[in-house]
């Protein structure tokens, strides 16, 4: 706002020398605290006073607004008063506030660890640590200069650079509360040095550091060491089970401390993917339990539960049921038959049977923690909503997309109601809402959904996490089905930067990401793109799962579509019989997979059917080549023979009254995006389709 303290100035420009209608000059009250920034060398006409006043400048009317008469015409008067907007930035303020963001987060980050050592009464041997992790994340912030971090890609190198160093630190403070527990331990101090070791154990695995397999390693690595240091050279309780940490009076028994420690290792090893370890140990473990406690105990119950969780992971569904059913025994015995801890049982058993594609059995199990959790916690309860994302979850696998949705939004109102409307449960429950609505093809509800699920993940992580990605990639997604096909490009785009700052160039999401890029370029029939995006996807496939996994097996299939649609006939026939190979390696002979590439390999450069032609199984959702199986009572509703055959074989039928005809179909080339699916209650992965354990 410009001013000037001439009055013949201001009656200049307000228009009443000419005639003109209702001029008007505003009569600015201002003091030493108001006055405005003198300008006048800066203004074009010499002579003239000039003050200027910044933006968003308050005004305010004082009195009531008069009229004078001035060379015979009329001028409104208005008498105001300011006040000088003092908060706004500086440009130099400005163009800091990244670095000051950059310097919050270091400071937060130290405060984090030192909150962490004073709960745990170790600030005081930790202090020289923690001064130094204070003074590394200081200098990454110095040395970060305006010009850099005001530039994104920089600002996400600086911000990695920040993360790293705390985790460095992080890494090291663990390790020195393991020393100090060998400190403890060399001058005869077991209880201190018992509790300095577990303080390590929880610190260097997801307690104050970053879940990562080296992490998990050390983890098992240090259980390891306290199992042996407690035990001898033994691991068990048997002639070498010599304790040498048992400290007199301390109430523990022998063989009941060497179960705990077995059953604490197991988990760890499962954490880490060593299953076949875990499961030798969860057993030796129940074995030291039912000698201290008998056979019906929690311990032993929880023991049987984790091995059949070890199973599921496995794909040992049948040994999976018998050890979750073993729990469920001991379980109705210790606690009853009403109990949430026979509830969370439950929800396992239902896992194994929808994974199994039992799907009546799991609704069934599904069903009775529902019941249980709704009248022992009442039915606002987030381990109802549990139970209700799991029965959403069966549904979709059924394609019952309405049921599906229907319990997501059960699970979602219950969320709200617990936790707000900014939580990780809720953001998974709009996204579960959204993939049921994408199948239903209501896609402006999708989009909603997913939005949703980006604005609340983006308030609880930032701007660079991986579930603000994949919540990019799935807007992405809608898009492509509504054939806004700039849209989905700009969201892959997003999707794709923030992967590759998160987990760098050589990783399977930034793989996905490549691969739907591709698609949405071929899609648009920019070939050369499109084949150069595949190509991306491929080279890190196979960096990261060799090159004989499906993974890599389908990136060869899109690439040898795109060749054949360039004409490149015998680059498409090669890649095709790679495809096959791998498919056979890894599925059979007889597969659909391994079956589709070699047809396609024989048939390349020849017709493959028209649209009408094309159509999608509605039990595995591949599209159909060969045989196709349509019901005569449903409109679009087909089967492949592979899953037809398995349907007569279970007895579970679409509808019995309906009757399948038999239609020979060909095989289109085209792939599905990669990352759109059904969620799961479990903040550390949005990509797999599965239920909540409560156990775990």
């Amino acid at each position: 706002m410009s001013t000037t303290p001439d009055r013949s100035v201001a009656l200049g420009y307000s228009g009443v020398e000419i005639g003109e209608d209702l001029p008007t000059i505003f009569e600015i009250e201002v003091g030493a605290a108001s006055i405005g920034a003198d300008i006048s060398w800066l203004s074009q006409f010499a002579g003239e006073k000039e003050f200027l006043y910044a933006p968003l400048t308050h005004l305010q009317i004082v009195g009531t607004p008069r009229l004078e008469i001035h060379n015979g015409n009329q001028l409104s008067i208005v008498r105001m008063q300011l006040t000088v907007n003092q908060k706004s930035k500086t440009i130099e303020q400005t163009e800091r506030s990244r670095k000051d963001s950059l310097g919050q987060l270091a400071h937060e980050l130290q405060s984090v660890v030192r909150y962490w050592a004073h709960q745990n009464k170790l600030l005081e041997c930790l202090g020289a640590q923690m001064t130094r992790m204070r003074s590394a994340l200081q200098t990454e912030v110095d040395d970060a200069e305006a010009h850099i971090v005001n530039n994104n890609s920089g600002l996400a190198t600086v911000f990695e650079r920040i993360i790293n160093t705390s985790e460095e630190h992080r890494i090291i403070i663990a390790e020195m509360v393991w020393t100090e527990g060998k400190v403890a331990k060399a001058r005869g101090e077991v209880s201190a040095a018992v509790k300095l070791f577990e303080i390590a154990i929880e610190a260097r695995g997801i307690g104050l550091c970053a879940d990562s397999k080296a992490g998990r390693d050390r983890v098992v690595e240090m259980r390891q060491q306290v199992l042996l240091d407690r035990w001898g050279k033994g691991v068990g309780g048997g002639a070498d089970g010599v304790l040498v940490m048992k400290e007199e009076g301390s109430g523990w028994g022998g063989t009941e401390q060497d179960a705990v420690d077995k059953f604490n290792l197991a988990r760890n090893l499962l954490d880490s993917g060593d299953y076949d370890e875990a499961v030798a140990l969860y057993q030796e473990a129940i074995a030291l339990f039912t000698e201290v406690y008998g056979c019906d105990c929690k311990d032993v119950s929880d023991s049987y539960n984790e091995i059949g969780v070890v199973y599921n992971v496995q794909g040992k569904y049948h040994e999976a049921l018998q050890q979750h059913q073993k729990s469920l025994e001991i379980r109705t015995q210790v606690f009853g038959y009403t109990h949430q801890e026979v509830a969370a049982l439950y929800i396992n058993i239902a896992i194994v049977y929808g994974n199994q594609g039992k799907y009546k059995e799991a609704l069934e199990h599904y069903h009775q923690s529902l019941e249980i959790f709704t009248k022992v916690l009442g039915c606002k309860h987030e381990k109802v909503a549990t139970s209700y994302t799991g029965i959403g979850n069966v549904f979709y696998s059924q394609d019952d997309f309405e049921n599906t949705r229907v319990h997501h939004q059960k699970s979602l109102d219950i969320m709200i109601r617990v936790h707000g409307h900014v939580h990780s449960a809720v953001a998974l429950s709009y996204n579960n809402i959204g993939v049921a609505c994408m199948e239903q093809g209501k896609y402006d509800e999708a989009l909603e959904c997913y939005q949703k699920d980006l604005e609340i993940t983006i308030k609880l992580v930032g701007n660079v996490h991986l579930d603000v990605a994949s919540s990019y990639n799935n807007i992405g997604n809608v898009y492509v089905e509504q054939d806004k096909l700039e849209e989905a490009l700009e969201y892959y785009q997003k999707d794709l930067e923030i992967t590759i700052q998160v987990v760098g160039q050589v990783h399977p999401d930034v793989s996905k990401s490549y691969n739907n890029m591709g698609n949405l370029f071929q899609q648009q029939g920019d070939y050369e793109n499109a084949l150069i995006l595949h190509h991306k996807s491929f080279e890190i496939k196979t960096q990261v799962l060799g090159y004989d996994h499906p993974d890599v097996a389908l990136s060869k299939y899109n690439m040898a579509n795109l060749h054949e649609e360039q004409g490149n006939l015998e680059e498409a026939r090669q890649l095709f019989l790679e495809c096959h190979s791998i498919y056979a390696k890894a599925f059979g002979a007889d597969h659909e997979e391994t079956l589709d590439a070699a047809m396609r390999a024989e048939t390349v450069g020849q017709d493959s059917g028209s649209e009408d032609s094309m159509y999608n199984c509605d039990g595995c959702r591949i599209q159909i080549c060969g045989v196709r199986w349509t019901c005569q009572d449903c409109d679009g509703y087909d089967f492949c023979q592979q899953c037809y055959t398995e349907i007569l074989a279970s007895g579970e039928h679409h509808e019995e009254t309906h009757v399948f005809a038999k239609v020979e179909q060909e095989k289109e080339e085209g792939r599905a995006q990669e990352g759109s699916c059904i969620m799961v209650q479990d903040e550390s992965n949005k990509t797999t389709i599965a239920s909540p354990d409560p156990n775990r």
